[in-house]
């Protein structure tokens, strides 16, 4: 019987993650030590691969069905369609703003204004890279660590 070196929850025998605090049981040097075989090790990296590429293209793990078979991938896919959702408001958001700026000054005299709008909008666009950087990170990390604002999103079940 073991214990997690971060909450102390009991682990399942095998765990890889800490199902209370999302802690990895095996920090990344010392993994193929504590592994039983090398189908499982080869397994844990698949895990972490799917849930990397999550970030960087969803619909490879949802489609494939791999987020049903790992609570890791399945944490880490709801958390990139929160970045995809975030992605998605800031966009619309972005195209009403500039339609309704043009409707109101589709004469050309305030177009300085709408500049530094759409130089706002442009930092704006950021935030999801970062999110998703942090997010790519924490997966290539084995953390399961939510990201902020929309982190208790969960689609997939």
């Amino acid at each position: 019987m073991s214990f997690c070196k971060n909450c102390g929850n009991q682990l399942l025998e095998q765990a890889a993650l800490c199902t209370a605090c999302g802690e990895s049981v095996y920090d990344d040097r010392s993994y193929t030590h504590h592994t039983q075989s090398k189908e499982e090790e080869a397994s844990w990296k698949s895990e972490k691969a799917m849930a990397i590429l999550c970030y960087l293209f969803f619909p490879i793990p949802m489609f494939s069905g791999e987020y049903k078979k790992s609570n890791f991938v399945r944490f880490h896919l709801n958390q990139a369609l929160g970045v995809v959702i975030l992605t998605t408001i800031l966009w619309v958001l972005r195209y009403i703003i500039i339609v309704t700026l043009t409707a109101f000054f589709k004469y050309g005299i305030f177009w300085s204004t709408i500049g530094p709008l759409l130089g706002l909008f442009a930092l704006l666009n950021l935030i999801p890279i970062i999110y998703a950087s942090i997010g790519t990170f924490n997966a290539a990390n084995a953390k399961m660590k939510k990201l902020p604002l929309f982190g208790n999103i969960k689609i997939f079940h």
